[in-house]
This record gives C-alpha cells, structure tokens and sequence, in this order.
C-alpha cells in the first residue's frame, strides 16, 4: 500500500498563522507588542546589542513591499544554517530543546505578520559560510496556482542591488551591521490578489496610519528600557 505524506499548501499555513496569532492576547497590534518580540528574539539568539529604528521606506527599491514604510531592527548575535532554515519553519523553532531559548526563529518572530504581508532579512556578518546573504519570508509563494491568487510581488526576489540599498538605509541611520529585519508596513496595495483584497491580517498600518510613528516618539525608550532587567543576553537597545 503506497505512502503519502501530508498536503502543504500556502493558503493552509497563512490560515495556521492567521488562527495562532489572532488567539487570546496575541490579536494585540500594538508597536511594543510586536516590538516586545523582536527583543526577545535578538536575546534568544544570545546578541548582546540591538537597534531598532523607523525607515520611511526606499523609494527607489525594485521590490515593492521595500518602498513603504518599515520597522528596522538590528542585532548582533550569530546566524547559522539551521536559523536559516528555522527561520522559514512556521511555528516551529529550531532550538526547541534549548533551555535558555525561548522562541528563537519560531513563532515569536513570526508575529511581525500582524503588521506585514512578508519581511526581509540580511543574515549579517556573523553567519555561517555558505548562508545566503539576504532573503524574503513570503508566506504566500506557491507553486500551484490553484492554491491562492497571485499578486505583482509574490515571486519577486530581494534582489542583491535591494540588498544594498537595505544596507545603504541601516548606515544612514546609524545601525551597526548584524542580522537585519526588515518588516514593510502592511499597505492595501500589498494585499491585492484575484482583484481582491486578501490580506494575512486585516490591519494596514503602512497606510497613512502615523500612530506607530507616534509610539516611536513616546515612551517607547522608556518600555523598552524595563525589558532589559528580564532579559539574558541583550545588554543594550538603541532607538532611532
């Protein structure tokens, strides 16, 4: 009797995603939510600093998605290849029987999907050989076209000349290099598939909503600066 392993498809996985992160507090969309997550992610992977800034975008990416607006974050731990692959897991973590992680790459990190349709990242310096050097999370790339509509963007590649330009706005800013993340601000144009708008999440901060640049000029320094005690490795966070 033959044997066959599970269907996976996109529309399947974005509806896992979907469900785990709209489930009890998690359907918070708040800056330092997410923002809370992206700390403890850089902690999980023992970075001793991290960065965290607004980017208005880069207007002149070939990538859509890199031209709206972006939260930026930086840290300086290291990047393997089974980060690269856990990275891309959904829900999963690659350090699950590590005690002093707690999400790694797994779910923690993926709740950036509350904001973002996809996110890039640079792998940094303190990689390992043979990582590539920048990449893209789409949740919606397929194969099958039957699976979910398509959109202008979703097989369009992060681009090394993109990369660059990435790299150029994190030295302008004044970041120190390291693993970057790059989450675009979810925009209605980001979500336009079949003639339809089909989002992960139903929340367009990315359109005209200034109220995450309103947190940044806040008391966000000073919440950020209450998770320091609680945390094992990260030392210092830097905002811009």
């Amino acid at each position: 009797m033959p044997n066959f392993g599970a269907i996976h498809t996109a529309r399947g996985d974005i509806n896992n995603i979907r469900n785990t992160l709209l489930e009890g507090q998690q359907h918070q969309t708040s800056l330092m939510f997410i923002l809370k997550e992206i700390v403890q992610n850089a902690d999980d992977c023992k970075a001793t600093r991290l960065g965290i800034a607004w980017s208005g975008g880069l207007p002149e990416a070939e990538h859509p998605l890199l031209r709206s607006p972006a939260i930026l974050a930086v840290n300086d731990g290291p990047f393997s290849k089974r980060d690269a692959k856990s990275i891309r897991a959904i829900g999963l973590s690659s350090k699950e029987n590590d005690s002093s992680a707690v999400g790694k790459f797994g779910l923690g990190l993926k709740t950036v999907f509350l904001i973002c349709e996809a996110f890039f990242y640079l792998t940094g310096p303190h990689a390992d050989k043979g990582v590539e050097p920048g990449s893209i999370l789409n949740l919606w790339f397929t194969e099958n076209e039957d699976d979910v509509p398509a959109s202008e963007w979703d097989k369009l590649d992060f681009t090394k000349s993109d990369q660059a330009k990435l790299q150029a706005e994190r030295q302008r800013i004044g970041l120190a290099d390291g693993f970057t993340l790059w989450v675009p601000l979810r925009c209605r144009e980001h979500c336009q598939r079949g003639g339809h708008t089909a989002p992960i999440i139903e929340n367009y901060p990315g359109d005209g909503n200034h109220r995450f640049l309103e947190e940044f000029q806040g008391d966000l320094a000073k919440e950020l600066a209450n998770l320091l005690p609680l945390l094992k490795h990260v030392q210092t966070v830097d905002l811009y």
